[in-house]
């Protein structure tokens, strides 16, 4: 099926409300990104909802081309995927976005990502980052600032995520639960959580003493059982932005606007939630 709205080259897409009725026929996008140039671009400002694909898509932006899509402001909810990440794309900034009620808040199989002050609330799987067949990974930082994140978080076996739980955030899932796969780094800053719901599995961890709620489950560090209550210090993961397919991209420049996440609307079209 068709996008609602797609692009390619340079372009801004602002103020947009894109619903569907769920169809019967074909996949539906409700932004497709997409370029065969060097240009930018962004999504800000928008509503998105009821995609049986994703809400926003990012396709074939990387491997041979160099540019970056930037992310803000908007809202996106009952999607298979709030923002799906194709194979072959990179370099994409996502801040101050909130992703509800789908069953992949953000699904990446790309490059390299950043993702800033995101709303990950009652999402089947709140994060995954899965390469697939991909041989340099993805790479996802994902900082929290004050919002809530909700669903486990996923990272296969090529990729890496720096997890960042800053002013008073919180995370409720688990990472990993199946097993110890990809390299991950959880750093916690005093008056943030987290709170498991599964058994997880990460590479480090930097916390404070009562930062983490095991909630009844386990948590391994390198393969080491993490004690409840326990401070930790630990070792962000270090990794050299370069394209997935090897064309020396570098990552979008400047620092992460400031803000926070659009509110979850009381209803969508129809009264529907």
């Amino acid at each position: 099926g068709c996008p609602s709205a797609s692009s390619g080259y340079s372009v801004t897409i602002s103020n947009a409300e894109l619903y569907t009725i769920t169809s019967l026929f074909g996949t539906r996008t409700g932004i497709l990104w997409e370029t065969p140039s060097a240009e930018d671009g962004v999504i800000t400002n928008c509503m998105l909802g009821r995609f049986n694909c994703a809400g926003i898509l990012a396709r074939d932006t990387g491997g041979g081309v160099d540019c970056n899509l930037y992310i803000s402001d908007t809202f996106v909810r009952n999607c298979i995927a709030g923002l799906f990440v194709q194979k072959n794309s990179e370099f994409l900034r996502v801040c101050n976005n909130t992703f509800v009620r789908n069953f992949y808040g953000i699904l990446t199989r790309g490059g390299n990502t950043y993702v800033s002050n995101c709303g990950l609330d009652a999402n089947r799987i709140g994060l995954q980052v899965d390469n697939e067949e991909g041989s340099n990974g993805g790479h996802v930082i994902l900082t929290a600032s004050d919002p809530k994140i909700d669903g486990d978080i996923l990272v296969d076996g090529v990729s890496t995520l720096n997890l960042y739980l800053n002013d008073g955030s919180s995370f409720t899932g688990a990472i990993n639960p199946d097993g110890e796969e990809g390299e991950v780094y959880v750093e916690i800053e005093d008056g943030s959580t987290w709170i498991l719901t599964g058994d997880s599995y990460i590479t480090s961890l930097t916390c404070s003493a009562g930062s983490i709620d095991l909630n009844g489950y386990k948590l391994y560090v390198s393969g080491t059982e993490y004690e409840e209550g326990t401070a930790s210090e630990g070792t962000e993961i270090e990794w050299t932005a370069s394209s997935s397919g090897n064309n020396g991209n570098t990552p979008p420049s400047g620092d992460m606007p400031g803000g926070t996440p659009p509110e979850r609307p009381e209803s969508g079209p129809s009264g529907q939630g």
